[in-house]
């Protein structure tokens, strides 16, 4: 039962895979003790542990695949839970990762099927403090309004990683997806989530179609977002690795474009703006060094102005008939140049297949044909130079401060590659 992709830990330079591991394993712990609060305790189990004396049982979670590389928790006892959880994973995956997923969902909600899983993540709390242990699992189930299970995604630890939990039933059936803020970070991107959804559904760009909120609100010290699910079928499904053109331009339209003097528009104020809270004196130097190079060239260049996802990618999107599923919507910002959903989709659809260092060579070469599919005609070079900064400046800031340093390898990279492309204008 391995319906996952090889874990991508170690992709980035000078990242050590055991350690990277460890430190997965780690979080997974972490994270499971801000979903059920002491005095209860979370622990990492085998299948055949036993339950410590003077404890009860609270919730088992199978570690999936197995705890070298942990991609989801689901919950134990409830195949039927555990299966549509293992079904929720990956709808942007391509279509043998889906038949495999599928594959082994089925395979899960067979009875006892669940014993061929190794690893657990066990809680548990003392007999004498088993009404003293709050529960996010319980607060959903008050929210929603049905008794609910809980899952847990995965991801590779950095800075905004956020948990991400689906919420089913034990029948199976998926009744939402919550997004758990739980710092500084990852609470504003939870809101701007919240924010930009509501937003969007107001002018809803024709073929996309989003998650709806549900609930926003706070459990203790987290920020929540409840989503409805995105039905992704087989019927109508289609893998494809061909950029989205039309629903990229209908969403960079939606809320209306605005046409400008790059130096007098807020997009620029804001870049500027953000150049000046980078800490490392280099790092600042080179932003600003290529923030006056774009300056000086193109500041009374007009600029069209709309919208954009801010991290579309494949794996944030399910193709379905003639629409577009799109989800993961933090990122989402108005006022920024048109084309810049393009020009990120190449980026990360080339980093994933390629690494980090096919950011290099990637937009120089495919920039002009993939700006061409949304539309955007003329100024490929200043397009591209501009991303270039907003996504640098995205990662250097978010790699700052302790919770950062997995992003600080890419941040040095695309501060090198926005350096050299500059130097090219």
């Amino acid at each position: 039962m391995k319906p996952f992709r090889e874990s991508t830990v170690g992709t980035f330079p000078g990242t050590d895979p055991v350690h990277a591991q460890a430190r997965m394993v780690a979080e997974l712990l972490d994270t499971t003790r801000l979903l059920w609060r002491e005095p209860a305790n979370v622990t990492l189990v085998g299948r055949a542990a036993s339950v410590p004396p003077g404890h009860v049982l609270l919730r088992d979670l199978h570690v999936m695949p197995n705890a070298r590389q942990p991609r989801l928790l689901a919950p134990a006892g409830a195949p039927h839970a555990a299966a549509a959880a293992l079904r929720s994973y990956a709808h942007g995956a391509g279509l043998m990762h889906r038949i495999g997923r599928s594959v082994a969902a089925i395979t899960l909600a067979v009875p006892h099927a669940e014993r061929l899983l190794p690893d657990r993540v066990r809680v548990t709390v003392p007999v004498d403090d088993r009404l003293a242990v709050e529960s996010l699992e319980d607060h959903l189930s008050k929210v929603i309004g049905a008794p609910a299970l809980i899952g847990v995604r995965v991801g590779v630890p950095r800075a905004n990683r956020k948990p991400v939990l689906p919420v089913m039933d034990r029948r199976g059936r998926l009744l939402a997806y919550v997004k758990v803020g739980h710092n500084q970070l990852t609470r504003q991107l939870v809101e701007q989530e919240g924010e930009a959804l509501r937003a969007v559904a107001s002018v809803a760009p024709a073929g996309i179609q989003t998650p709806r909120v549900l609930h926003r609100g706070a459990w203790q010290d987290l920020e929540l977002l409840i989503l409805s699910p995105l039905r992704v079928t087989n019927r109508g499904f289609r893998t494809s690795d061909a950029l989205p053109g039309d629903a990229m331009r209908s969403l960079s339209e939606a809320f209306g474009v605005v046409r400008q003097p790059l130096g007098d528009s807020p997009f620029w104020d804001k870049l500027t703006a953000a150049a000046k809270a980078v800490e490392e004196d280099s790092t600042a130097h080179c932003l600003q060094a290529a923030l006056d190079a774009v300056h000086a060239r193109y500041a009374h260049t007009p600029v069209r102005f709309g919208s954009w996802h801010g991290d579309w990618a494949p794996w944030n999107m399910a193709r379905q008939r003639k629409s577009v599923l799109l989800w993961d919507w933090e990122r989402f910002a108005n006022g920024v140049p048109l084309g810049f959903d393009a020009l990120h989709y190449r980026m990360q659809s080339a980093m994933a297949s390629s690494g980090p260092n096919a950011v290099r060579n990637t937009l120089p070469r495919d920039a002009g044909r993939a700006l061409d599919l949304v539309g955007v005609r003329g100024r490929t070079q200043l397009t591209v130079a501009l991303y270039l900064t907003e996504i640098c400046l995205r990662y250097v800031l978010d790699a700052q401060g302790p919770t950062g340093e997995p992003l600080k390898a890419l941040a040095q990279l695309t501060t090198d590659t926005l350096a050299d492309y500059v130097e090219q204008l």
